[in-house]
């Protein structure tokens, strides 16, 4: 990642970021922009930005200028970071160089209000911000968690944009979705604070610490899940450092730190099984599939003969705003018969996101492949076998299930106590069972089916057998082994 200004460029996944939140870019201007970052510090002349920006394409050379233009009108007020030199072509300064953190050093993001381009930003989750400001209050860390697609960094960033400009030292927004490793956040910071990067781990990790001391900022890291263990870390030290910090995260489960408080981010509001007419319409679900439908098709029919066919497949989804979005969009494309005949296999349907989202954005099976992929070995496998389980199933099943898997009860608790902190298990409103979200369970049962595990029927009678002694049983499956 490349610092330029408030411009943060993420060359793996062809993004860049403006405080933090993304800004459409074309690929041209990408890619010269990339090459004057590759070739910073050198001037490159206009055939060679010919060359590897058009390869094998005849252009003419005011298409130079055109990107150039939009590239200083996207730099703002760091527009000089590209210099024309005349006669030669274009050189670029201050790429994470001296002129970056002299222009970072005092970071502070201006209100400058949109949270994303995203029709769901504007829509959904509003009655969120406000009991998730009063947690901010109280609390120095504030994580939001939910199931996957549920819009946590949407409704984080709204949040973001809101209170950004009560902090009297400024507001810092990082995305850790390229974080290869829990080591590198405390580098990510630094970069957007300016600060010099040729300090080993542990002075970086100082010097963050040290520059944020005393100061009331707010710092937002964002897709937290892959390195919650080092997020933890890093945000615990934060705030034992300065009590006028407050960090705010998104993540697919808690970070577990001290003084953190919990948002769970659930589906959008759903409207009842028997409402009619405007109740549909103004369900916040309803609305947005109507809203992103005429993205694709302006003349996306809402008329009493659609609402209550696309309030079904919203229920089917969950609420889940990344589904409701793809299925609207196919629905659009495709037309609503098709859609409602393929939520047996949704997966297969529910794909063709934003090219310029990360892969587990771009379709509902990349944002539960994500979420499987994080989970260990003994949640994997409960998880999958759970989708053989009738809803709602008790704690009791849940331990008869783990014992026909050779897990111990206590790998089985463990276990279980993961995929409820991960979304991907819910408890019910009784208190005493558990279920799984229609798309979390077709995921589980989708899963099972490809490790050829054990079968449903076979799961199912033990199960409802009575209970087992689990004393004895092995802590590791070879199930395990798929």
């Amino acid at each position: 990642m490349f610092i330029i200004g408030r411009l943060q460029i993420i060359e793996e996944r062809r993004e860049i970021l403006r405080d933090g939140m993304p800004v459409k870019v074309g690929s041209r201007a990408f890619d010269l922009l990339w090459l004057l970052i590759q070739e910073r510090g050198r001037v490159v002349s206009q055939k060679e930005i010919l060359e590897r920006v058009w390869p094998g394409v005849v252009v003419e050379e005011n298409n130079i200028q055109v990107q150039i233009a939009f590239l200083r009108k996207l730099l703002g007020p760091d527009r000089s970071a590209i210099r024309t030199v005349p006669g030669r072509g274009y050189l670029l300064v201050g790429a994470n160089g001296e002129e970056t953190q002299a222009l970072s050093h005092s970071y502070r993001i201006p209100d400058n209000g949109a949270a994303s381009a995203g029709t769901s930003a504007t829509l959904f989750g509003h009655g969120a911000d406000s009991a998730i400001i009063e947690m901010l209050r109280v609390s120095p860390i504030v994580t939001l968690v939910g199931p996957p697609g549920a819009g946590k960094s949407c409704i984080a960033r709204r949040v973001f944009q809101h209170v950004r400009s009560k902090f009297a030292d400024g507001a810092v927004a990082i995305t850790l979705s390229t974080a290869t490793a829990g080591s590198v956040i405390p580098a990510l910071v630094a970069d957007t604070l300016g600060l010099a990067r040729e300090f080993t781990q542990a002075l970086m990790v100082d010097d963050v610490v040290a520059s944020l001391a005393g100061r009331q900022v707010l710092l937002f890291l964002d897709d937290c899940e892959h390195v919650v263990d080092a997020a933890a870390e890093f945000a615990e030290l934060l705030v034992e450092s300065n009590t006028s910090i407050r960090i705010l995260c998104t993540s697919r489960e808690g970070l577990r730190a001290k003084s953190e408080a919990i948002f769970k981010v659930s589906g959008l509001e759903l409207p009842d099984e028997t409402a009619l007419g405007e109740s549909l319409a103004n369900a916040e679900a309803v609305r947005l599939f109507i809203a992103r439908a005429r993205t694709v098709d302006p003349m996306f029919p809402d008329d009493a003969a659609s609402l209550p066919r696309i309030a079904t497949i919203c229920r089917r989804l969950d609420g889940n705003p990344l589904a409701i979005e793809l299925a609207a969009s196919r629905a659009a494309t495709l037309g609503m018969q098709v859609v409602e005949d393929q939520m047996h296999d949704r997966f297969a349907v529910l794909t063709g996101g934003s090219r310029n989202a990360p892969e587990r954005h771009r379709s509902l099976k990349g944002a539960y492949d994500w979420s499987y992929r994080l989970l260990n070995e003994h949640e994997q496998v409960l998880f999958r076998n759970t989708s053989t389980l009738d809803a709602p199933f008790s704690f009791d099943d849940i331990l008869r299930l783990g014992a026909a898997l050779r897990l111990s009860e206590t790998a089985t608790i463990e276990s279980l106590c993961g995929l409820i902190a991960k979304s991907l298990v819910t408890r019910q409103a009784d208190g005493e069972h558990f279920g799984m979200l229609e798309s979390a369970r077709a995921y589980a049962l989708y899963q099972h089916t490809a490790n050829e595990e054990a079968s449903a029927a076979q799961s199912l009678m033990v199960a409802l057998a009575p209970p087992v002694s689990l004393s004895t049983q092995e802590e590791t499956s070879p199930l395990l082994a798929d």
